[in-house]
C-alpha cells in the first residue's frame, strides 16, 4: 500500500536554535545534554485538506529506551510521556524545551495526530483517539484525519530524524448525477448522512494501525454539494472514517433531496483500507415504482489515484420493501417484518402528532395524574431523563397512544387483535423472541442468562419500565418490563385500556388492564 507521509525532521544540536552549525555538529558527544528541536516538512499532499499542518494543530511523542524486542522496549520506562507539541507557524513545539535521555543506548519514537491527553495505560501499546461523529465542521474533519509514525534504534546524532507519517484513516466521498426527475440545482441541495459507522477506535503504536472497538453510529460528513464544470458531476461531501469490514446488506448512507430519501446498501462485503479514498458515484432518479438510485462505488488511493470500480447497484424503496421510516420530529426507526405484519425496530420516540401538533409534555406527577380527568394526551420521558429517550424510547399516556396519527404516516398503534396475531405467530418462548439479548433484570436487581432474549426478528425489546399514574407512585420497572399500549380500551374496565408486555423471568407475552394514565411505550404496526 503507498502512503502519504509528512516528514518531521528532529534536528539534534548543543543549543536551542532549529538550524546548527557545523561547528555545533562537530562538538557532540554521547554524554551531553542535547537539546531536541522539530521541524516539519512536506513531501507529498497528505491532509485531508491543505499541504501541511495548521498553526494550532496538537501532535503526541513518545520516546522508549530501544530494545531489540518492540514490545519489550514500549513495556519500559517512557523516557517522553504523551508530550504534547503543538505546531506555531508551521514548527511542532513543546511548551520546554526536549532533551534527548542520557543512557548510552539508542532510543524508539513514537509520534501520532491529533493529540489526545490520556497517555497509554501502562503495559499497553493503544493510544485512544478523539473520534467525531459530526465532521461537518472544518475542525472535526480535519482531525478525524488520524496519523502516526515511529523511528526506532535511533542513535544521538546531529542528524535529522525523519518520521514518515502513515495514514490512518480512509476517506468516503460522494459524487451525484441528476438523474430522470430531477435538476442539477435539485440535487445541489442533498444531504448525505453516513450509518452503521464503527467511528471510536484506538491507534496501535507498535503496528501503527488503528483497531475500531465501537458499535455501529451515523456520521455527518463534512461540506456541501456544488456543480463541478469540469467532471459533470455534483460533489463535495466527505467523511473520514477508520478502517473496517461493512458487511453486505448493511444500509451505509441515507441521500435525503427534500422529502425522499435514498438509501445506499451494500450487495456485497467491502473492507475499507486506510490510506484510500471510497468515492460513490450516485445518479439519483425519480422513476415510476418509487425513487431509485445507481450506485458505482470506485475506490481512489487517496496518493497515487490506484482504482478499484465496483458493482453498480440498483435500489429502489416501494412501500413493500421499506426498511425504515421517519416521525415527524425525523426519529428514524428500522422495519422489521415479523410474519405479514411489519413493526417498528424500536419504541415510539415522537413529540408531535403528524400532522405537527405538539404532545403534552408533563414532568410533574400530579399533572400527569390529572390526565385521568382531562384525557389530554401526553408524553414523558423515563424518570423525566432525556438522556434515556435514545435507548428506551418515550413513554405516553393511553389517551396519546389513541390518537389516530400518533405514529408515522401509514403506521398506526396496534389493536388487541394484532398483538394477539404476533402473539400466535411467535408461539412458544414468543417473549423471548422479541426481547433484546441484553439489558434484563429481575425486580430484585439481578440479571441472568435466561432473562435475555434472541432478538430473532430485530424488534429489540428493551425493558423500559413504566409512570404509574393515578396514585403518585411515579416511574417503575425500568430494566424488568417493557409494556406497550394497544389503541383498545379494556373489555371490562372502561377506564383501563389493554397493555401487553414482557418481564425478565417470563418467555411469553402477556396482557392486562392498566389506567388510561399510566405512561407506557408504543411499538406502530405498518397500516394493511
Amino acid at each position: 500500500m503507498n502512503y502519504n507521509k509528512f516528514i518531521i525532521a528532529i534536528t539534534v544540536c548543543g543549543t536551542a536554535a532549529v538550524s546548527c552549525s557545523k561547528s555545533e555538529m562537530g562538538n557532540h558527544t554521547a554524554g551531553s545534554t542535547i537539546p531536541v528541536n522539530i521541524i516539519t516538512s512536506i513531501e507529498t499532499h497528505t491532509r485531508a485538506t491543505g499541504t501541511s499542518f495548521d498553526d494550532g494543530d496538537i501532535l503526541g511523542l513518545y520516546a522508549f529506551r530501544h530494545l531489540d524486542n518492540e514490545a519489550e522496549s514500549m513495556m519500559g520506562v517512557r523516557q517522553f510521556e504523551n508530550t504534547k507539541l503543538t505546531v506555531i507557524n508551521g514548527i511542532p513545539k513543546t511548551d520546554a524545551p526536549l532533551y534527548f535521555p542520557k543512557y548510552e543506548e539508542n532510543t524508539d519514537f513514537y509520534m501520532y495526530y491529533p493529540y489526545n491527553e490520556t497517555p497509554i495505560d501502562q503495559g499497553s501499546t493503544y493510544q485512544w483517539m478523539p473520534s467525531y461523529n459530526d465532521q461537518s465542521s472544518d475542525a472535526a474533519f480535519l482531525a478525524s484525519d488520524k496519523m502516526a509514525a515511529k523511528v526506532l534504534d535511533v542513535e544521538k546524532s546531529p542528524a535529522p530524524i525523519h518520521f514518515q507519517f502513515k495514514r490512518l484513516m480512509c476517506k468516503i466521498a460522494f459524487e451525484l448525477t441528476a438523474g430522470e426527475g430531477f435538476t442539477d440545482e435539485q440535487v445541489e441541495k442533498a444531504e448525505v448522512l453516513l450509518k452503521n459507522i464503527k467511528n471510536s477506535c484506538a491507534l496501535n503504536l507498535l503496528t501503527l494501525e488503528m483497531e475500531s472497538i465501537s458499535t455501529p453510529v451515523d456520521i455527518i460528513p463534512h461540506g456541501t454539494f456544488s456543480y463541478d464544470n469540469w467532471t459533470w458531476t455534483i460533489s463535495g461531501v466527505e467523511a473520514i472514517i477508520p478502517p473496517q469490514k461493512m458487511e453486505a446488506g448493511t444500509n451505509m448512507f441515507f441521500i435525503s433531496l427534500g422529502d425522499k430519501k435514498f438509501r445506499g446498501t451494500i450487495p456485497e462485503d467491502i473492507v475499507f483500507e486506510a490510506g484510500k479514498t471510497y468515492t460513490f458515484t450516485v445518479t439519483l432518479n425519480r422513476a415510476i415504482n418509487g425513487d431509485e438510485i445507481s450506485i458505482m462505488p470506485e475506490i481512489n488511493d487517496w496518493t497515487d489515484g490506484g482504482t478499484f470500480i465496483g458493482d453498480v447497484i440498483e435500489i429502489d424503496d416501494p412501500d413493500d420493501d421499506i426498511s425504515y421510516v421517519t416521525d415527524y420530529d425525523g426519529n428514524e426507526y428500522n422495519v422489521v417484518t415479523i410474519g405479514t405484519q411489519k413493526w417498528l425496530g424500536s419504541n415510539l420516540r415522537t413529540t408531535h402528532l403528524n400532522d405537527g401538533t405538539a404532545i403534552s409534555n408533563f414532568t410533574n406527577q400530579t399533572d400527569w395524574d390529572a390526565c385521568e380527568s382531562s384525557e389530554e394526551p401526553a408524553w414523558c420521558y423515563y424518570n423525566n431523563d432525556p438522556e434515556k429517550e435514545e435507548k428506551y424510547g418515550i413513554l405516553y399516556n393511553w389517551f396519546a397512544a389513541t390518537q389516530d396519527n400518533i405514529c408515522p404516516e401509514g403506521w398506526h398503534v396496534p389493536t388487541r387483535e394484532e398483538w394477539d396475531v404476533l402473539v400466535q405467530f411467535l408461539g412458544e418462548n414468543g417473549g423471548t423472541k422479541l426481547k433484546a439479548t441484553s439489558g434484563w433484570y429481575d425486580i430484585d436487581g439481578f440479571t441472568d442468562p435466561s432473562y435475555q432474549g434472541t432478538d430473532e426478528y430485530g424488534f429489540t425489546a428493551i425493558p423500559c419500565g413504566n409512570r404509574n399514574g393515578g396514585n403518585g407512585v411515579g416511574f417503575e420497572r425500568i430494566d424488568q418490563y417493557c409494556e406497550w399500549w394497544s389503541q383498545n380500551q379494556d373489555p371490562v374496565y372502561s377506564y383501563s385500556g389493554t397493555v401487553y408486555y414482557l418481564y425478565s423471568k417470563y418467555t411469553d407475552i402477556k396482557n392486562i388492564a392498566h389506567w388510561k394514565e399510566f405512561g407506557h411505550a408504543i411499538r406502530c404496526i405498518k397500516d394493511n
